[in-house]
């Protein structure tokens, strides 16, 4: 992530791995070594819908960045299944970087990035029991390819027409898992989803975001409408009855003029 907005391709730039899941993440990142092997760089965890900042890199430094591996272990509390540890080989050429055209707006960054995708939860393989989990160790770990990462808005797949989109926060639409979760674990999910909602709506100006929040024992509905006092540029109502009945929330936004 380039530290100047401007001119993307001059100065320091950020290196982060980014977390788009509700697991937390460990992580350990390796650079790949001139002389031969790796050189780990850093490890540590990132939490759900978070970063780590790896390194601030200068432009000179170009030529050993993108090239490494990163592990990666997928864990929470409460688990549907035990994942079997990933390793994400990246090999980006430098010239990449010093093309505009290469750096992408994304919305849970709120700037432009070039970002490149590692894994994805999709792509995970559960251990089915101690005996494959031995085996395992003995063999080459999961490798995979990584990719330049789509650029494409969080909020577009909710999209219902121009500047309009329909978020359905029932715990059963956002999480696969949903059934081991606790109730706390649900509503940050569920918060934490409504606000990268929030972000990319404004972000990529719509004027009007409903979310579903169904009816239930009013947890959710109330912590959206504390949510919702932090933006300066919104207002919000009830939704139409006689579409969502008493479950929804409609929010309009304001954009100023350029």
């Amino acid at each position: 992530l380039p530290h100047d907005q401007k001119l993307l391709i001059t100065g320091y730039l950020d290196l982060s791995l980014i977390n788009l899941s509700n697991y937390d993440v460990l992580y350990t990142f390796f650079h790949k070594s001139f002389k031969g092997g790796y050189l780990g760089k850093d490890y540590g965890s990132i939490p759900p819908y978070s970063k780590a900042n790896i390194d601030i890199v200068q432009r000179e430094e170009l030529e050993y960045v993108p090239n490494g591996m990163v592990q990666l272990l997928f864990t929470k509390d409460v688990m549907p299944y035990i994942w079997f540890p990933v390793t994400a080989s990246f090999h980006i050429k430098p010239v990449k970087f010093i093309k505009e055209d290469n750096y992408k707006s994304y919305s849970f960054l709120q700037h432009k990035a070039f970002v490149y995708l590692l894994t994805a939860i999709k792509g995970l393989k559960p251990v089915g029991n101690l005996e494959e989990l031995q085996k395992f160790e003995e063999d080459t770990p999961i490798l995979t390819t990584s990719k330049v990462a789509e650029s494409e808005s969080f909020i577009t797949p909710h999209k219902v027409g121009r500047g309009e989109a329909i978020v359905d926060l029932h715990i059963e639409a956002i999480a696969e898992d949903y059934k081991t979760l606790s109730p706390d674990q649900m509503l940050n999910i569920q918060l934490a989803y409504f606000t990268r909602c929030m972000e990319a709506a404004i972000l990529d100006k719509y004027y009007k975001v409903t979310f579903i929040h169904g009816v239930g024992n009013g947890v959710l509905k109330n912590a959206l409408r504390e949510k919702l006092k932090e933006y300066s540029n919104v207002y919000f109502q009830p939704a139409p009855f006689a579409r969502f009945g008493m479950g929804a929330i409609e929010v309009m936004i304001m954009h100023p003029k350029e």
